[in-house]
């Protein structure tokens, strides 16, 4: 009986071992990538100014992830500031508003989104085009 204990408690022990072989393959490890970007931010939109067909073009300014003002110029068919709007909420989203009557409702409302489910790490909606 002393035999048979012996033998089990060897055969329980090299099963017990056998899960230690190390892995054949590297395991996949998940990283989170954060989005950097940087301002000033641009782009245009077209629209109407004065009656006529325009171009806005508008520049973000900020720091780090959080813009802190819009500008919004024409750019075609005239070149004219048409103001500075300041960004107001909270990550991950923050709105500029007020640009309506100045640009004759082409953008009446700018979104800037933070987001990771975009190359560039930002989202921007413009709201109010004609």
């Amino acid at each position: 009986m002393k035999k048979l204990v012996a033998i089990a408690l060897l055969l329980c022990t090299v099963f017990s071992m056998s899960s230690f072989i190390p892995t054949t393959k590297p395991v996949t490890v998940i990283k989170k990538e954060k989005r950097f970007f940087s301002f000033p931010i641009t782009g245009t939109i077209d629209g109407a100014y004065m009656g006529s067909p325009a171009t806005y073009q508008y520049t973000i300014n900020g720091s780090g992830t959080t813009p802190t003002t819009v500008t919004i110029t024409v750019i075609s068919p005239v070149s004219a500031t048409v103001g500075t709007y300041p960004f107001t909420g909270s990550n991950p989203q923050y709105f500029a508003t007020g640009m309506g009557p100045a640009t004759n409702n082409t953008i009446k409302t700018i979104i800037f989104t933070v987001t990771s489910s975009t190359s560039q790490g930002y989202n921007i909606d413009i709201i109010g085009l004609n």
